[in-house]
């Protein structure tokens, strides 16, 4: 008798310990369904892209350079908000503590201002297509590109080059 009550209270504990830390983890990922596509907005953290409109951005071509494109041009923050409204996100992997390096200098890198707060996304293409980094998880987005290149190169023709210095 003591060992059928021990070892219900055992498997109960167990039980009890799995559902906490599926509601932890989910917590931490935020509610979004990792297998679905989801908007940027979705994603805990990334909820001010739903209605607000982009006051600045600052765009690096990798992690590493000291040459920045900042602007707040509608034409070519338009562009951006474009790219938000309309981009699907989806899942692929967590990344922190990954350390990975492209392109000799790490991925582009866009901090989109938003009511005074800024977002950072990492951003490089691969086989699959476009794909961004926010808050230390990669996803694959249901575009072959973003429009950095072609606002970046717009900014520093208009703009010229900022530098973290600046």
């Amino acid at each position: 008798m003591k060992k059928t009550i021990l070892w219900t209270g055992f498997l109960a504990t167990a039980i009890a310990g799995t559902f906490l830390t599926a509601i932890i983890l989910k917590n931490q990922r935020g509610d979004i369904d990792e297998a679905k596509w989801n908007l940027i907005y979705d994603i805990k953290g990334y909820e001010p892209f739903r209605n607000n409109k982009i006051e600045k951005i600052t765009l690096r071509k990798n992690i590493t350079s000291p040459d920045w494109a900042a602007f707040s041009d509608r034409d070519l923050v338009s562009k951006w908000e474009d790219f938000f409204n309309e981009t699907e996100l989806k899942f692929v992997y967590g990344t922190k503590g990954s350390g990975k390096l492209m392109n000799g200098g790490g991925m582009a890198v866009a901090v989109i201002s938003i009511d005074g707060k800024d977002y950072s996304c990492g951003l490089w293409r691969s086989a699959a297509g476009c794909m961004m980094e926010l808050s230390d998880r990669t996803y694959i987005t249901n575009k072959a590109d973003c429009p950095f290149n072609e606002t970046y190169d717009e900014a520093i023709a208009r703009h010229g080059i900022t530098t973290p210095w600046d």
